[in-house]
């Protein structure tokens, strides 16, 4: 939690009963959230800062969600892509004066005779949506010098005045460390809640979008997903059911180590569940053409340096080399045109998290589908040819266009390879080749689907070449920065 606030810290403990009492509201309102539909987000939300409120004995209160690039104090209230999602005693264009003041830690502001505390809880990223921050602001009526009370209405500054000026500024670092501890003790419950509200309000969004999709295109997607599903949440649903029901029925008797086991068991699940969901939910928006891309120059070496990185911290990277440390080898090598190794390669014109995106779905399969381990290398370098006729095909063009000068990203593994009948298909939603690895392998078969809508999206190729057995590489090209600058 990012506090804006006066820092110091103090040891309040609240009532254990009232945080005890508040964690079980939160987690009812959480249920709430995902069981309602997005008329009712509001009440919901209403609610949650209701009981945050009364946790806090705060007076009055917002919760405001803004992308996470746009939090920084000070900000002009206009430069924030801000959404009020509950407000009780202030209005929108106080909030909006309270979130552009530069608050610092040598004052504290007053508006409107109240004192405010403000707390950033940065939420967990929604696949597809940029990243969102959910601020909390709390005030308290302020006891103020008289010199201040013709100030109502003004934002001002309490300076800092020895006597009586001492003792407030004394009970309002008070009582600011006391909400601080208070709101680190329920943070990731109340992100819970306000996180389910999101999640609620985007599958109502999607599903009034796919009243505009063909009959016909709408039932084949409802076969393809029954289809594949009804194993895919029926793994993890099993063993969160299984893994609870025992801890209820003997968590006297289990040791400390065989509950953590447990614990992180249902935790695996539940992360499984939630990868399904997302995915499922961003394949929808791509087929609903609702994705929208962030373009800047993007330096592709350090992404993909990033994204191995990210694979080394994986579970599933972990657990498998804790007992075999040589088991993968993972790295990234750049060449010029004339096939010379080089530090540097021109930037490409696209999506940073999306083109991020891709190469973790494309290392994960790559990580997953070779038992054996090996090498598995992320190779860039500059072209300016054709791309096989089968890649231009994805995009319904010709071998007529002109070769272009674009960035070549090449991921290859030495896995169980991918037969050539079912080369063409690994593009598809929910396909999934299938031999005894892959069945034992959690997934939709919708991360090569995403992969190549977000590629689509950047006007770049994406194919895979495979020897069963032998391994797979996957090839992404993509325009230049340069390129796409001149031309625009």
């Amino acid at each position: 939690m990012h506090v804006h606030s006066t820092q110091k810290q103090n040891t309040h403990n609240a009532k254990p009963l009232d945080i005890q009492t508040a964690l079980l509201d939160f987690a009812r309102l959480s249920q709430r959230a995902n069981q309602a539909n997005s008329r009712q987000t509001d009440v919901t939300a209403a609610m949650l800062l209701e009981q945050v409120m009364r946790l806090c004995a705060a007076q009055r209160g917002a919760i405001v969600l803004v992308n996470s690039i746009d939090v920084t104090p000070g900000k002009k209230a206009t430069s924030l892509r801000e959404r009020v999602l509950a407000s009780d005693g202030i209005g929108e264009d106080e909030i909006h004066t309270l979130l552009a003041m530069a608050q610092s830690v040598e004052q504290e502001y007053v508006m409107d005779e109240y004192c405010w505390y403000r707390a950033d809880l940065p939420l967990k990223e929604m696949q597809g949506k940029q990243p969102v921050v959910a601020i909390v602001l709390l005030g308290w009526p302020a006891t103020m010098h008289e010199s201040h009370e013709a100030s109502t209405g003004d934002t001002i500054a309490k300076q800092q005045e020895p006597g009586l000026n001492d003792t407030m500024n004394h009970a309002q670092e008070t009582r600011t460390g006391e909400t601080q501890s208070i709101l680190l003790l329920v943070e990731d419950a109340v992100k819970a809640v306000i996180s389910n509200i999101m999640l609620t309000e985007r599958v109502q969004e999607l599903e009034n979008i796919t009243h505009t999709v063909p009959v016909n295109e709408t039932e084949q997607l409802k076969s393809d997903l029954l289809s594949t599903m009804s194993h895919e949440l029926r793994s993890p649903l099993t063993s969160i059911k299984g893994y609870t029901a025992t801890l209820l029925r003997y968590d006297k008797r289990l040791r400390h180590e065989e509950q953590r086991e447990f614990l992180e068991a249902i935790r695996d699940a539940s992360d499984n569940l939630s990868v399904i969901v997302d995915r499922l939910l961003e394949i929808a928006e791509f087929e609903a053409d609702t994705i929208q891309l962030h373009l800047s120059s993007v330096d592709m070496s350090h992404l993909a340096k990033e994204a191995i990185g990210a694979a080394e911290h994986s579970r599933y990277y972990i657990q498998v080399t804790a007992a075999h440390p040589d088991y993968f080898t993972l790295k990234v090598s750049a060449t010029d045109k004339q096939e010379l190794l080089t530090d540097t390669i021109p930037l490409v014109w696209g999506d940073q998290r999306r083109l991020r995106e891709v190469l973790d779905n494309i290392l994960e399969n790559a990580l997953k589908f070779s038992p054996d381990g090996g090498e598995i290398t992320i190779s860039l370098r500059p072209v300016t040819s054709l791309p096989p006729e089968s890649a231009r095909g994805q995009n319904g063009e010709t071998a007529t266009l002109p070769a272009l000068p674009m960035l070549e990203i090449k991921i290859q593994d030495h896995g169980i390879g991918i037969a050539d009948e079912h080369l063409l298909r690994i593009f598809d939603r929910f396909q999934r080749v299938d031999t005894r690895l892959t069945r034992e392998v959690n997934g939709l078969g919708l991360g090569l689907a995403i992969c190549k809508y977000i590629v689509a999206l950047h006007h770049g190729y994406l194919w895979a070449e495979s020897l069963a057995g032998k391994g797979s590489t996957f090839y992404i090209w993509l325009p230049l920065a340069e390129t796409e600058t001149t031309e625009s």
